[in-house]
């Protein structure tokens, strides 16, 4: 997942799938095989129908999984429903879960009672006490079990070693949702998701605008090395540091097992089959030497402004100008480029100085990291942030900082981006406070 890792999120909105409730509700009345939705090569299947609810008298919650995109299990009032043999796999004097998920091989672990655990044939079995109420759980391809924390004050993710639980880390906000790919933990918290890899402090890859929700749910094509999450109303695919939303108007929790999506939505009675997403798995991002034969001219003028921005640390137009024209030139280029390891490492040390507060020691690492990468949007994007705080807490002259770096932003990522709406209405509100203060003055 390294070159998701190395790419902090560029939301670019794409063509979306109006997926109105009213469809979807008339759509279960006459369950079918056929293709309910098709929008650009996307195929949406209803897979319950009102009467199937209703005949096995189905409670839904919002946990599920699926396996080998055949066994489809579903959490009923805390019992484990199955849907292809269409039964509860225990009786409700057994255990009531509070979560379960699949293994790679197909193993059921579970949570009830505040205990870990695992079904089989018909009992459940519990192994160990967990910490604290509410936790969530995922499984990794290596068969490893991991636990989330979903409730104040406790929130961080932990892992099972040797029957015994060890915390990896502490999140800033409750973990509502998590998922793995080959061992790198991507978790949702608020409307941001974090990745955690070898025990690091966790790093933020994506934030939604405020607008746009919290994320509830997280599922991965592991093979495609492919995010997809999911808001109360919508369906997004992340890929290479770009998030396109897929499905507008409906969301739920997310499941993915090779070559489909599922989508349920409990309070609904929805479900559904997505077909199609391996559309946006798109291509591998193209190495720099391929590139370099592909546009000589364009990156060698890349190599010069990067020289030119590493040396000269003190000329601000100069800077500016160099980083606008390496932008120009890569939005001309089709394919991505590379964010170095080295603009990577700068701006995880810029994270980590912000977490302390530090906030110029933080701008310092995201100016690096402009100069190492000028074409990745992200490192605009978080240092303008900073100087919009600044100019808030401290001094609204730091406004003048934060307007260069949103622009460079918006430069970056094109007019499609979901966060451009929010950049635009932040620089607007720092303006007319500006003024604002201006006009008091002369007064």
């Amino acid at each position: 997942m390294d070159k998701i890792v190395r790419c902090l999120l560029c939301v670019v909105t794409a063509v979306s799938i109006l997926l109105t409730m009213t469809y979807l509700l008339s759509a279960q009345e006459n369950i079918s095989a056929e293709q309910m939705l098709i929008s650009e090569g996307i195929v949406a299947v209803p897979l319950l129908s009102r009467e199937f609810i209703q005949e096995h008298s189905l409670k839904l919650d919002k946990a599920f999984d699926v396996f080998n995109d055949e066994i489809i299990l579903f959490q009923s009032e805390g019992i484990i429903f199955d849907f292809a043999g269409q039964k509860f796999l225990f009786e409700k004097e057994e255990a009531k879960l509070e979560a379960f998920a699949l293994s790679p091989k197909g193993n059921v672990f579970t949570i009830s009672n505040q205990q870990f655990g695992y079904y089989d044939k018909g009992k459940i079995y519990k192994t160990l006490r967990l910490p604290y109420p509410g936790m969530g759980l995922i499984t990794a391809d290596s068969g490893r079990v991991y636990f989330y924390q979903g409730n104040n004050p406790y929130n961080g993710i932990f892992i099972l070693e040797a029957d015994k639980y060890k915390q990896l880390v502490s999140m800033p906000e409750p973990v509502l949702s998590a998922t793995v790919v080959k061992e790198n933990i991507f978790a949702a918290s608020g409307k941001n998701i974090y990745s955690l890899k070898n025990n690091e402090v966790p790093r933020l890859i994506f934030s939604l605008p405020n607008s746009a929700g919290k994320i509830e749910s997280l599922a991965a094509d592991r093979e495609a090395e492919m995010l997809f999450f999911s808001t109360g109303s919508a369906v997004y695919v992340f890929k290479q540091g770009v998030a396109k939303e897929v499905i507008k108007g409906f969301g739920g929790q997310l499941r993915y097992s090779y070559p489909d999506l599922y989508l349920l939505n409990a309070e609904q009675g929805v479900l559904l089959r997505i077909t199609g997403m391996e559309q946006w798995k798109g291509k591998k991002t193209a190495e720099s030497q391929i590139l370099g034969d592909k546009y000589p001219r364009q990156i060698k003028e890349i190599d010069k402004y990067k020289e030119f921005l590493l040396k000269d640390t003190t000329s601000v137009e100069k800077r500016i100008d160099a980083k606008k024209r390496v932008i120009s030139i890569t939005r001309k280029i089709s394919e991505e480029l590379n964010i170095p390891e080295d603009a990577v490492n700068q701006m995880r040390q810029g994270y980590a100085a912000f977490k302390e507060k530090d906030y110029f020691k933080a701008i310092e690492h995201y100016e690096m990291a402009q100069s190492l990468a000028p074409w990745w949007p992200e490192a605009y994007y978080t240092q303008g942030l900073i100087f919009e705080n600044l100019a808030y807490q401290r001094d609204i002259t730091y406004a003048n900082s934060a307007y260069i770096n949103f622009e460079l932003f918006l430069d970056a990522v094109g007019k499609n981006d979901l966060r451009a709406e929010d950049i635009r209405k932040r620089v607007s509100d720092l303006k007319r406070i500006q003024k604002g203060l201006a006009v008091s003055k002369i007064k």
